[in-house]
């Protein structure tokens, strides 16, 4: 589904979101539940082969930096185009920890461009980008072209909810990204239309009900209260949500040789 005349304030929108943030999101209900589907995505996979990888759109660094949990030994950079975000990544995350304090590190850049991909990597990931992009193909053609070996992507399909509407351009068809990958020359490794019920459509009817936007609940550090109704609603995630319907496509594809 596209959004006609969507209005390109992305960027205003997370500077102003990310300059709100001050605390830890490692353990936060999207960081957990997207390093879950990870697992369970690279679950018949090597990841030891896996030395470098790139995360375009890292947002805050957090899920950029549980990287680190599937692949110990890999060297992760995060990009993005707001530098509110890059500063708040690279403050809380930037050091990468363990012996190596480069491991993970942030750049501000435009995602747009090809800048990002003159290094070699061998596995990019994109959590719930494209759908901010509004020639997302440009881009895919520019990872294509990087002949980057390993790319996984995460993209909303389906419906486009009241919130959604506020910074998304589009939500895709169902098979729209795994039939552009295989066209431009990558195979399927393994694939999840994520998320009914409990993540779509009911915790999207909730968002939608909420007063405001959900991004004013996020930017606050949650009580202990809301932080045991994430529990539960991680528990209804990874338990008991189905990966064969959904409103999510979760995709891992590999280079053609």
């Amino acid at each position: 589904m596209l959004k006609e005349d969507c209005p390109n304030n992305n960027q205003k929108i997370y500077n102003s979101f990310y300059s709100q943030h001050s605390w830890d999101k490692r353990d936060s209900l999207a960081a957990r539940y997207i390093l879950y589907l990870l697992k369970k995505l690279l679950c018949n996979f090597d990841v030891s082969q896996i030395k470098s990888i790139v995360d375009v759109g890292c947002g805050d660094g957090s899920k950029t930096y549980n990287l680190i949990k599937i692949f110990p030994n890999a060297k992760i950079k995060g990009v993005d185009f707001s530098k509110e975000g890059i500063n708040y990544a690279s403050r809380l995350y930037g050091r990468g920890g363990g012996e190596d304090p480069e491991q993970v590190t942030f750049e501000y850049c435009d995602i747009n461009s090809s800048y990002y991909l003159t290094t070699p990597y061998d596995l990019l990931v994109s959590f719930y980008v494209l759908e901010h992009i509004q020639v997302w193909e440009s881009v895919i053609d520019y990872w294509v072209q990087s002949n980057i070996k390993y790319i996984i992507i995460f993209v909303p399909i389906g419906k486009m909810y009241k919130n959604d509407l506020r910074e998304h351009f589009r939500h895709f068809k169902k098979y729209e990204i795994k039939e552009y990958m295989l066209a431009s020359g990558y195979k399927l490794l393994n694939a999840f239309y994520w998320g009914f019920p409990f993540y779509y459509p009911i915790t999207k009817i909730a968002i939608e009900l909420q007063r405001g936007t959900i991004h004013n609940t996020m930017a606050k550090k949650p009580s202990f209260f809301l932080k045991r109704v994430y529990d539960i609603m991680y528990f209804f995630y990874t338990k008991c949500c189905s990966k064969k319907i959904g409103g999510d496509f979760i995709g891992f594809f590999e280079k053609i040789s």
